[in-house]
């Protein structure tokens, strides 16, 4: 049986951690790019279902992002 990592629960938490904020990260800069397509004069000529699929799938994405924000700074709290 390998020895155990004493720095492993701290390494594995930090991992957790900067994943969290590379998911954020990545899903912020979906969200700009959606909402710029959006305010698009184009989107306008996009099918108004899928206008409208478009505008809810951002909602999700924004509550999405909120609540990884708020997983963040749990985990910063716990560092302090």
């Amino acid at each position: 049986m390998p020895d155990k990592d004493p720095y492993g629960d701290w390494a594995a938490s930090q991992a957790y951690k900067q994943r969290i904020k590379d998911e954020k990260r990545e899903l912020d800069a979906r969200l700009v790019r959606l909402n710029e397509y959006i305010a698009k004069p184009e989107f306008t000529k996009v099918d108004l279902l899928e206008q409208d699929m478009m505008k809810r799938q951002r909602g999700y994405m924004e509550a999405y992002s909120h609540m990884l924000q708020e997983r963040i700074d749990l985990h910063e709290g716990e560092s302090k």
